[in-house]
């Protein structure tokens, strides 16, 4: 199948340009409904960071990382994380 350059096409009309192009082939589109997650779990963070959910538990029993507890459930806010990443660590003397 040729590849085409796409700028400034609607998503609508890319779609069933795509579908009428490959009426026999089985091509998937993404859904509409994927949404980035606002908030993580501890394994959910674990990958997003690359560290073991040891390493999380850990973080959190010493207060390293924004998390909010609710219940037993231990969520982190995304937008916090971030600005937790890009935040430099405080010195200690």
């Amino acid at each position: 199948m040729e590849e085409k350059l796409l700028v400034g096409v609607e998503k609508a009309t890319f779609q069933s340009q795509a579908t009428a192009d490959s009426r026999d082939e089985n091509l998937t589109f993404p859904k509409d409904d994927i949404q980035v997650k606002a908030v993580f779990s501890v394994s959910e963070l674990s990958d997003y960071l690359g560290v073991s959910t040891d390493c999380i538990y850990t973080m959190v029993r010493e207060n390293q990382i924004p998390f909010v507890r609710i219940r037993r459930r231990i969520l982190f806010y995304r937008d916090s994380i971030n600005s937790w990443i890009h935040t430099p660590p405080k010195k200690t003397k």
